[in-house]
């Protein structure tokens, strides 16, 4: 079975400088409840095989701050 890694660094870097305080804290909650560690981990090392819910969820709330799906996401093999 092939695994992947989704990234949504990309994403972020697509942000408006005035957006990314507020995108990082609600991206935070979404993923961690709040918990910087967890959603810091995320961040850094990818998603491995990311939910359907969860990659919808971020997708939109990407979407939501004039960010393309298409930008949002490095996606590699695991």
């Amino acid at each position: 079975m092939q695994h992947f890694r989704y990234f949504f660094t990309p994403g972020l870097n697509e942000l408006k400088v005035s957006d990314l305080r507020e995108v990082r804290s609600r991206l935070m909650q979404l993923i961690s409840s709040g918990k910087r560690s967890t959603y810091y981990n995320f961040a850094t090392n990818g998603w491995r095989d990311i939910p359907v819910h969860m990659h919808k969820a971020i997708t939109d709330l990407f979407r939501e701050y004039g960010v393309d799906e298409s930008k949002v996401w490095q996606i590699r093999e695991a």
